[in-house]
């Protein structure tokens, strides 16, 4: 009988799933738990690549120690760290402060340490996925960030409250308040109230303007009015009086807390107008409202401790240490897994004990149905001879019930035998059908928890028991589904993601990474041929493995050079019992695409299946990783009707950019007895739909396409074929403000590397989707339904200003097209708002000013691109909304009328004039707030007004008429040669004079009429992106020769 009211404690924040591939699923995070205003289950885990060091470990107490203080502050007395475990690697020398490691991992830490990320050296940084509001992954900071405190706090102010900004990136998904990189992000813009602002919260904070090169006064563009790209806002340090934000700059002596939305209180005051990131992905909600709907504070959860009640803020550590991988396979040998079901099982369990498993670690067996057996001890895994004991050891017949509760009490046995503490060993539970027999998993829970123990769970069949991936949920595990086709990879690819998404617990050798996974159906004496590239980062024990269902096949493998390995190679092997062949190519092996041929000696067709892995070039690097996460592995679509899978593809902490990536999902038949179906899903890494970020190596998308309640799992695939992609410079990330701010810090990814061609399959695991009713609408008639759309299209996040035209009060915008449904498919029409203060978009979006096709120049309202493109649009600006400032906003609409949510605000302004004074702090008085601020003159400059848009190196005639087109930048070329040498010979002769005089004067007046003003070639720096703006004269001029003007791409985002 199956259970299904058991109480289990799932807060779920990622998981994995599984189909015919290669498995990489990600583990889920440490549940943090915040109870009565502390939190606790808080881990801190330091790498392997981390060296042995007693001070470390001294320090990290101390800065939660302060952190913890400043984080009770920060929150109002609402939160404070209270315990926390540090998991220290096993290679370290073993302290007597050090206890038992349980479910504590690397992989599934909240915070680690390890070497430093080579785009921003030992700044730390949150790992993100999620959008506004959902938690990160991982906070990340280096072992000299912590160890050199007076370094870290020259450069990053005081550690603790570098730690609490980043822990509300982690915790709460609150985003940066500072500018950061890229043209979405200006470090200036002009207010509402016409005033020059620095990008800051709150504004309250005071400063000047300061050239970050030069340390002199900025300069101002003639174009966007606003100060020149080496100019920041430089904040006075003796300011007193605002207290937020520790999400802008964490370092001011005064802020204590983050921005809020109390006007009453400025010192704290949002400020919504500022391009950030924070107000992109937060649709201008303040760092507090964000918070506020966080599990640790909705609903008035953990409310305020009194002043009057004294809190001891001082966290309690617990030191860990890791051990030996430790391993129990626990396998069902139920009657239902009879005939192919256990022979399938053999193989892949005999793989995971011949090739995947790393030498030194642990591994016992035992099998179950209606009870449960050992079948082999914890056995050290040293050479072949131990393996091949260990295979022949597998389950081979079958028979019985289903108890899985008491297998996995067998299992904790095995864990423990000899007086061993079983705590921090791993469960391999598989099973394919419900539990009918007691004891139930519900009625083991307590037993599994005091053993301290992970659960990793593969459901074979869609029959499964529904409990498996809730018992891996509970106990920090990854789940994993198999449908029993033979056309899939899918067991063998859950068998080595338990090994290898624990890539910091390997001991010694580093796991394998596989390349290529694929199952293929041969005719009777036939032959079939397929082909795998091995990138530069791999190659070390480099192996082709070859299950097949029958009878005996032949393989060979050529190697780029045509290198032939076949049986003749000493490191081919053909085992029969276990249906397997294997070439192992011990030595280092080319880079570049191999290729293999199986041939099918049978006299019926088979089913063979084709495995590539290998090992990193050097034990100390990292390969090409792929690092995937679903955002639940349990689906009430009473609740959820979604599923994001992510993709997140890196080496040593560096984003693989430009890559396919496809994700399938296996999904269960609508019929019962008939084989489910799949469905391809394209993963995107453009800042749309579920993509936060664009270019950060992070893949993703939405799922919809369920079909009945059950296991669902995915294979993603990843590969670099057309050679396209590149690695970034950096990871995604949160990082923390310097107190300096220098130009690295703020230019991503400005230096790619080309990349191998390289294959990858992975495994996302699996989710149990409950719940799930077809929504119905009613047709034309009775007879004839249909499904209801109850998807709108995704909020566009990207929205950009491209180009500006002020004498025609044109904007050019740019987005990344959503979908249909989410970010899948094509939506109907876009609606697009304009009005003259945030607010009215932010509050009342559906009453602001909507543009129609008359006000669209360039574009189709109507006719959205797919999912996932480029969209760019041109569109005039009413003479009804103001001149001044212009805030523009827009939703996508779906076939049925469905309506995004509204997009990040853009703002124009198309008033403003140059020459205005150095920016300086003001003191309040009743017309000006108490922050640095620019006035802007009322009275517009004609010659500061942006020239026609032009297109690229246009030939332009000195009477030839402008035309409204291409982009805002242009620079004028001509030869100053000619004027040079009559200047000389004619500068004592009057009449000589007026003749120039005169052509001079025509020249000028037969230009093209919107050409406001010429600036000289020594007073132009055409590598300014703000000074590009203006018309720059060169030296140089041909009269005899056209005008050309070269246009370059300017970011007037404001």
């Amino acid at each position: 009988m199956k259970v299904r009211n058991w109480t289990v404690l799932v807060v779920v924040v990622s998981f994995c799933i599984l189909t015919g591939d290669q498995v990489s699923c990600s583990l889920r995070r440490s549940p943090v738990i915040l109870r009565d205003n502390a939190y606790t289950n808080v881990v801190v885990a330091i790498s392997n690549h981390v060296p042995d060091n007693e001070t470390l470990l001294h320090r990290i107490e101390e800065a939660f120690i302060e952190a913890s203080e400043v984080l009770f502050v920060a929150t109002n007395r609402r939160a404070y760290f209270k315990e926390i475990t540090v998991l220290v690697p096993k290679s370290w020398s073993r302290r007597p402060e050090f206890g038992k490691v349980s479910t504590e991992s690397f992989e599934t830490a909240n915070i680690i340490v390890d070497r430093r990320n080579q785009k921003y050296g030992d700044s730390p940084y949150v790992k993100y996925m999620g959008g506004c509001g959902e938690k990160g992954e991982y906070a990340h900071f280096t072992p000299q960030f912590i160890m050199d405190t007076e370094s870290s706090e020259r450069r990053w102010g005081p550690i603790a409250r570098v730690l609490v900004h980043e822990w509300a990136h982690l915790r709460w998904g609150v985003f940066d308040e500072y500018p950061t990189s890229g043209r979405d992000y200006a470090n200036f813009y002009i207010s509402s109230t016409g005033k020059i602002e620095a990008t800051r919260c709150p504004l309250e904070i005071q400063g000047s303007f300061r050239d970050v090169q030069t340390q002199t006064e900025c300069s101002f563009s003639n174009i966007t009015g606003l100060p020149r790209s080496d100019c920041r806002f430089t904040p006075d340090m003796s300011n007193t009086s605002a207290t937020a934000s520790l999400m802008y700059m964490q370092f001011l002596p005064s802020v204590t807390t983050f921005c809020h939305n109390n006007a009453s209180d400025p010192g704290g005051f949002h400020n919504r107008e500022a391009p950030n990131k924070h107000n992109r992905l937060c649709a201008g909600r303040s760092v507090w409202e964000v918070m506020s709907k966080s599990e640790d504070f909705h609903n008035m959860k953990n409310p305020p401790i009194p002043n009057h009640i004294n809190v001891n803020t001082k966290p309690v550590f617990r030191f860990v240490q890791r051990r030996e991988r430790r391993v129990v396979l626990v396998l069902d040998r139920s009657g239902s897994m009879e005939g192919r079901r256990l022979m399938k099982l053999r193989q892949a369990a005999s793989i995971y004990i011949h090739n995947t498993i790393e030498s030194g670690s642990y591994v016992g067996i035992v099998e179950f149905s209606d009870y449960a057996q050992v079948l082999a001890p914890l056995t050290y895994i040293t050479n072949y001879e131990s393996r091949r004991d260990l295979t022949m050891r597998l389950p081979r017949v079958v028979g019985g019930w289903t108890c899985i509760g008491g297998a996995i009490l067998k299992g904790i046995e095995v864990l423990s035998a000899n007086g061993q503490d079983p705590s921090g060993g791993i469960l391999v539970v598989l099973s394919d059908g419900g539990e009918n027999r007691s004891p139930t998993i519900a009625e083991v829970l307590g037993t599994v928890e005091e053993a301290g123990i992970v659960i990793d769970t593969i459901a074979y069949s869609e029959q499964a028991d529904e409990n498996l991936a809730s018992l891996a949920a509970d106990t920090g595990g990854m789940s994993f589904f198999y449908s029993g086709d033979d056309a899939s990879t899918a067991l063998d690819d859950a068998f080595t993601s338990t090994v290898i998404n624990r890539w910091d617990e390997t001991t010694g050798n580093s796991p394998p990474v596989k390349l290529w996974s694929d199952a293929v159906l041969i005719p009777a004496r036939e032959e079939i041929s397929g082909e795998v590239y091995v990138d530069s980062t791999v190659g070390n024990r480099t192996e082709f493995i070859f299950t097949y269902t029958e009878s005996r096949i032949a393989v060979l493998v050529e190697s780029p050079s045509g290198l032939v390995y076949d049986q003749q190679y000493d490191g081919y092997s053909a085992d029969s019992e276990f249906k397997r062949v294997t070439i192992l190519i011990n030595e280092q092996c080319e880079s570049g695409k191999w290729r293999y041929s199986v041939t099918n000696l049978f006299y019926i067709q088979q089913v063979v299946t084709v495995f590539t892995t290998s090992h990193s070039i050097t034990e100390d690097s990292e390969p090409i990783m792929v690092t995937p996460k679903l955002s639940s592995n349990e689906i009430d679509f009473a609740v959820t009707n979604r599923v994001a899978v992510f993709a997140d593809i890196h080496t040593d902490y560096r984003p693989l950019l430009y890559v396919n990536v496809t994700a399938v999902f296996d999904r269960p038949s609508e019929i019962t007895g008939h084989k489910g179906t799949s469905v391809k899903l394209q993963l995107h890494d453009n800042g749309a739909g579920s993509d936060i970020e664009k270019n950060d190596g992070v893949y993703s998308g939405y799922f919809v396409n369920f079909t009945v309640d059950g296991h669902y799992g995915v294979r993603i695939t990843v590969n670099n074929d057309n050679r396209q992609g590149k690695i970034g410079a950096f990871t995604s990330g949160q990082h923390v403000l310097p107190i300096q701010p220098d130009a690295e810090f703020e230019e991503p990814n400005s230096t790619l590397e080309d990349v191998d061609p390289f294959n990858r399959v992975v495994s996302g695991g699996s989710f149990q989707l409950s719940n799930y009713k077809p929504p119905q609408s009613e047709g034309p008639t009775e007879s004839t339904n249909r499904h209801e759309d109850i998807y709108s299209p995704s909020r566009i996040t990207d929205l950009d200003i491209i180009h500006i035209s002020m004498e025609s009060r044109q904007v050019t915008l740019e987005w990344t097209a959503p979908g249909d449904d989410l970010d899948i498919g094509i939506a109907t029409t876009y609606d697009v708002r304009v009005g003259s203060t945030l607010s009215e978009l932010y509050d009342d979006f559906e009453n602001a000013v909507m543009l129609n096709e008359d006000h669209v120049i360039v574009g189709n309202l109507s006719s959205p691109k797919p999912s996932g493109s480029i969209e760019m649009f041109v569109v005039s600006i009413p003479d009804s909304v103001a001149v001044r400032q212009t805030v523009i906003s827009l939703r996508a609409i779906d076939d049925v009328g469905n309506k995004a949510e509204p997009s990040n605000v853009v703002t124009v302004n198309f008033e403003f004039s140059i020459g205005r004074t150095t920016p300086v702090i003001t003191s309040r008085n009743e017309n000006v707030t108490d922050h640095a601020l620019i006035e802007i003159p009322q009275r517009i400059d004609e010659d500061s007004l942006t020239h026609p848009i032009l297109p690229k190196t246009t030939e332009v005639s000195p009477s030839a008429p402008s035309t409204e087109i291409g982009h805002t930048v242009a620079s004028l070329k001509y030869d100053q040669k000619s004027r040079t040498i009559w200047l000389f010979i004619g500068s004592g002769l009057a009449l000589m004079t007026m003749i120039l005089v005169i052509i001079t004067a025509t020249m000028i007046y037969t230009r093209p009429k919107n050409i406001k003003k010429s600036k000289s070639k020594e007073n132009c720096d055409m590598s300014d992106p703000n000074e590009k703006d203006e018309v720059c004269l060169t030296t140089d001029v041909d009269e005899t020769q056209p005008w050309t003007w070269h246009s370059n791409d300017i970011s007037t985002y404001i």
